[in-house]
């Protein structure tokens, strides 16, 4: 018994050393400021970024299966997740209508970046990306006054990168104008 529940957890865990190996962080400058992120489709965006697919062990599912049932035999409602797919990006939906990569995936301008999300509207190319540079949820807590130098420092980043200043929205997301 003392085996199936270790065997159960190494088997739970595996996915988590695996991600931990490939979380090298990569660069999204090229992509972001060199502008071909609005026409680059999503899949190819997410083939650059990913490793070569490894070959699976076609025994692995058997020795989930079999784990999963004698844990069940025990009274224990096992779900072991499928690790099919890997990589710095993932598929948003079954319709492939956006990828997101979890934080500590890429840098822009060598610091590290939370959550990233690019949608599409035509099913193909890029029509939207959000970038949390920080999130509480993952993050944890931030003094106002780290917060408030954090995004100095992320507004003078992008105003660099772009070539452009940041302008004030209203709370409709509009941009206000005079005149």
């Amino acid at each position: 018994m003392n085996y199936s529940i270790a065997a159960a957890t190494l088997l739970a865990c595996a996915p988590l050393v695996q991600a931990a190996e490939k979380s090298k962080t990569q660069a999204l400058d090229e992509v972001l400021f060199g502008n071909p992120l609005w026409t680059t489709s999503l899949a190819d965006l997410k083939a650059k970024y990913d490793p070569e697919p490894e070959k699976k062990d076609e025994g692995d599912d058997e020795i989930k299966k079999e784990l999963q049932r004698k844990l069940k035999e025990k009274g224990f409602d096992v779900v072991i997740g499928d690790d099919d797919e890997e990589g710095a990006f993932q598929w948003l939906s079954a319709e492939k209508d956006g990828i997101r990569a979890p934080r500590n995936q890429f840098t822009i301008s060598e610091k590290t970046i939370g959550e990233v999300v690019i949608r599409t509207k035509d099913g193909t190319n890029p029509s939207d990306i959000t970038i949390l540079m920080f999130n509480r949820g993952d993050d944890g807590l931030m003094r106002l006054s780290e917060h408030d130098a954090l995004l100095v420092e992320w507004q003078q980043i992008l105003t660099e990168k772009l070539g452009a200043r940041p302008e004030s929205r209203n709370s409709n997301g509009a941009v206000e104008t005079t005149g």
